[in-house]
């Protein structure tokens, strides 16, 4: 299983090979985080151009925009309605999809 890092008040990703060794182990032991910081997980799915999807990430899908997330421990994107108050999940085909940024250095792309 691989992970990110979430800096959050700098709202950047950081890649487990940038940080302190001890404290990823630790995190992956159970120990709590830092304050300020958040794990994302890896999907296990690659987009069209061969980029690993994390949840957090924000994907193309045939023109529009959805959040990548896990439900019932499966990784699903979850697309909203513009002008609509509902959003919805659904299963995604990576070969159908391109990874355009994520929830927490690009937001304004939801």
């Amino acid at each position: 299983i691989k992970f990110k890092f979430v800096e959050i008040p700098d709202q950047r990703i950081v890649d487990p090979k940038y940080m302190d060794a001890n404290l990823c182990r630790e995190v992956m032991q159970g120990m709590p985080l830092p304050e300020g910081w958040a794990v994302i997980q890896y999907t296990g799915l690659k987009d069209k151009n061969g980029e690993e999807i994390y949840e957090g990430d924000i994907v193309d899908i045939n023109g529009a925009n959805a959040e990548v997330c896990y439900y019932s421990g499966s990784p699903m994107v979850k697309a909203y309605f513009v002008n609509h108050p509902y959003s919805y999940l659904a299963t995604f085909d990576e070969v159908d999809v391109e990874i355009v940024g994520n929830i927490y250095e690009n937001p304004d792309l939801l």
